[in-house]
C-alpha cells in the first residue's frame, strides 16, 4: 500500500511516493530477525561447545560439554534471551561430577575402534574377523547412543550420571525406532562433517542436539515421576 503526498517548496511542487508497512510485512521482517538472531545464538553454541571441550581436556570433559550444549540449546530454543557465554558459564556448573561419564565414552570408543580399525593376525581367518569387527561396531554405535540418551537424561531429569545411564538405556530399548532414527542422524552428522570441516565446527554440535530434541525429547516429562524407580 502506498500513500501519496503533495510538498510545496520554493515555489515548486514535489509528488511524494511512500509505502506504508502492512502488519505482515512486520510480522515477516520479526520472524526473519528471530530466525537469524537463533541461527547466530546457535552457531554460537557450537563454538563454545569446542572452547569447553578442550578446556576440560576433552577426555575427562566430553559428557559436561554436551550436557551444557543440550542445555544451552533447550535455553534458546525456548526463547531465553540470556547471553550464550553467560548460560555457558552457568549451566557447565551442573555437569562438573560427570567426567566419569566421560572417561568411560572415550576408553570405550578407543578401544572398540581398535578393533574395527587396527589388522588382525594373518592366522585368523576372514570369517571370524569379520564377526569381531562387526560386533565390535554395533557395540561402539550402541555405546554413543546410550550416551545421547544418558545426557539427554540427566540434563531433562537432573539426574546423576550412573541413573541417567540406566534410564537412559531403559528408554533406548523401549524407543527402539526412535534409537534408530537417533542412530541415523549420527551418522549423517560424521558423514557430512567428513566434507566439510566449516560444517563440523560450526553446526554439527547444534544440528545433532536438535536433531535428538526432535526425535527423543517428547518421552520426558517435565517431572520427575518417570524416574523414580531409578532414584
Amino acid at each position: 500500500m502506498y500513500y501519496w503526498f503533495i510538498i510545496e517548496s520554493r515555489g515548486r511542487r514535489y509528488v511524494v511516493r511512500m509505502r506504508k508497512k502492512t502488519k505482515k510485512r512486520s510480522f515477516l521482517d520479526s520472524k526473519y530477525f528471530s530466525f537469524m538472531d537463533t541461527t547466530y545464538r546457535l552457531i554460537k553454541s557450537s563454538l563454545l561447545f569446542w572452547v569447553y571441550l578442550f578446556k576440560h581436556a576433552i577426555v575427562l570433559g566430553f559428557s559436561i560439554s554436551f550436557c551444557t550444549l543440550i542445555d544451552v540449546v533447550e535455553e534458546i530454543l525456548g526463547g531465553n534471551a540470556q547471553a550464550i557465554r553467560q548460560l555457558f558459564r552457568e549451566k557447565s556448573k551442573r555437569y562438573r561430577n560427570s567426567k566419569i561419564l566421560s572417561l568411560l565414552l572415550i576408553g570405550l570408543t578407543i578401544y572398540f575402534s581398535a578393533f574395527v580399525i587396527l589388522p588382525f593376525p594373518k592366522g585368523w581367518s576372514s570369517a571370524v574377523v569379520a564377526t569381531i569387527k562387526f560386533v565390535c561396531l554395533y557395540m561402539l554405535l550402541l555405546i554413543w547412543i546410550l550416551f545421547m540418551y544418558t545426557s539427554y537424561t540427566m540434563v531433562k531429569l537432573q539426574l546423576p550420571a550412573k541413573q541417567a545411564a540406566l534410564y537412559g538405556f531403559y528408554l533406548m530399548v523401549k524407543h527402539f525406532l526412535r534409537s534408530f532414527a537417533l542412530l541415523l542422524v549420527f551418522l549423517a552428522i560424521i558423514w557430512l562433517s567428513g566434507y566439510n570441516a566449516v560444517f563440523f565446527l560450526f553446526f554439527a554440535p547444534s544440528i545433532y542436539v536438535m536433531c535428538t530434541r526432535a526425535i527423543i525429547g517428547s518421552i520426558y516429562r517435565s517431572d520427575r515421576e518417570q524416574s523414580s524407580v531409578f532414584i
